[in-house]
């Protein structure tokens, strides 16, 4: 079992030395750029959508094994495209493991407790990760899909209605400002990101880095 992930962890931290250096592009950036031809995403039926992303994924793996980009972002990219399937999943939430079903565009909280609207408690330079990931730009999310007895974060992770909205040009523009200040990247916490995927994806599309 060791000898398995060890290629894997070697050829992950490969890759991401080569993204903090320049090297290589971020897959953020990659999803930014591959096309996805459709005229209008919230007019197509969710099967089509998932049609069209199967397509679109393959075309983003081809772009991403040979390291190219687009010149221009597309009208309409995989980005978009995930991000209006992301939307269509909170209509019957299955975000995370426990698939409760639940609308949350419609008012309904299932496990997580959280809403349409995601809330977050801290945003900060993080130096407590291992030395290859430091300084990490954290953004603490509220509400948890865990009931963990001993969480250390239960503050944030028990109430999902605590903290700011997080809007997704603000913490685009914090994002980019904590690069500038010498982030490596930015790690999505709180409670477990999963219930935030939908805003998540909508705050990589508003970031310009």
């Amino acid at each position: 079992m060791e000898r398995n992930y060890v290629p894997k962890i070697k050829q992950t931290l490969s890759n991401y030395q080569h993204i903090v250096r320049g090297a290589r592009l971020a897959n953020s950036i990659v999803v930014k750029s591959v096309p996805v031809e459709v005229a209008e995403l919230d007019k197509c039926e969710e099967s089509m959508l998932w049609e069209l992303h199967y397509g679109a994924m393959l075309k983003y793996r081809q772009r991403r094994a040979e390291k190219a980009i687009a010149e221009n972002y597309p009208a309409i990219s995989l980005l978009d495209l995930k991000i209006e399937l992301a939307r269509r999943i909170l209509q019957n939430c299955r975000f995370c493991e426990r698939r409760c079903g639940a609308n949350r565009l419609a008012g309904e909280r299932g496990h997580c407790g959280v809403g349409s609207v995601s809330r977050y408690s801290s945003e900060f330079l993080h130096f407590g990760e291992e030395a290859e990931l430091v300084p990490s730009h954290t953004i603490f999310f509220s509400g948890c899909t865990f009931s963990c007895v001993y969480c250390q974060n239960w503050e944030i992770a028990a109430y999902p209605d605590s903290g700011r909205v997080a809007g997704g040009e603000e913490l685009a523009k914090l994002i980019e400002i904590r690069h500038l200040q010498g982030s490596k990247n930015v790690n999505f916490v709180g409670g477990n990101p999963d219930p935030h995927l939908y805003t998540i994806l909508g705050i990589i599309r508003e970031v310009e880095s």
